[in-house]
């Protein structure tokens, strides 16, 4: 990991710094080939209890969700990377920026610790409304919490996404996918099939991991204008200048 200490990118200059694509593709791609072992798996009929409890992306604490998990670390710090630098300069958008990272920290910490699902359950008990899958219809609820902080969050730190063009779109894109397809297609299927198929999973929780690695993106796109160069696929910075090089050595005349 690199880090210009020297002072942010100057705003005149953030034009020049395109959204990446490349690092997206490669997420994505990862994102895709997470849920391959749970196909494969469910195709075979789950005849290995312990690969199985590993993969299965309709459980929790397993190679899925850790993987979720780092996602949401990765935005997480890239952000607090951003918001440094950010009250380094005094900036309004530091604020905003700080909380954002904290509440992507969360999600990150829920993935792990099943926060939510332990929610659920303490929802379930108290209220005995709800019995089984229809205890996810508060997930939507838990949405519109998740999705309002966020892009209020991300609208109080304007001017911090406005010296990457772009960034502001594309991390409200992956919120929302995100918030859609935990809060909303999760619980629709639970409901809906009571115990959902493989496939079904897998393209939901694929959703998810989609929504998380577009936030990872725009996260590094402004870790990148502020200085970080951890997850640049940038080429390397040109050489100095020829009328900044140091002289080059004279040539020795030939002997004789």
């Amino acid at each position: 990991m690199t880090v210009d200490h020297l002072s942010p990118v100057p705003r005149s200059q953030f034009r020049q710094l395109p959204l990446s694509t490349s690092l997206l593709r490669t997420l994505i791609l990862v994102d895709l080939a997470v849920g391959v072992p749970h196909l494969v798996n469910a195709f075979l009929g789950r005849r290995f209890g312990r690969f199985d409890r590993l993969v299965d992306m309709d459980q929790e604490a397993n190679l899925p969700t850790w993987i979720a998990s780092t996602q949401w670390f990765v935005a997480a710090a890239l952000l607090a990377f951003v918001a440094m630098r950010l009250r380094s300069r005094r900036s309004a958008a530091a604020m905003p920026m700080t909380f954002l990272a904290a509440l992507f920290a969360a999600l990150s910490l829920d993935e792990t610790s099943r926060i939510h699902e332990k929610v659920e359950s303490f929802l379930g008990d108290v209220t005995g409304i709800f019995a089984g899958a229809e205890m996810s219809l508060w997930l939507p609820v838990l949405g519109v919490i998740v999705l309002g902080s966020g892009a209020s969050l991300i609208r109080r730190a304007t001017e911090a996404f406005a010296e990457v063009p772009g960034s502001t779109r594309l991390m409200l894109l992956g919120l929302g996918v995100f918030a859609v397809a935990a809060t909303v297609i999760e619980p629709v299927l639970l409901v809906t099939y009571g115990k959902p198929g493989a496939l079904l999973v897998y393209l939901e929780e694929t959703l998810e991991l989609f929504g998380v690695s577009v936030m990872v993106a725009a996260s590094n796109e402004l870790a990148l204008a502020h200085g970080l160069s951890v997850l640049s696929t940038a080429p390397a910075p040109v050489a100095a200048t020829s009328a900044s090089r140091a002289p080059s050595r004279p040539r020795l005349a030939p002997l004789g």
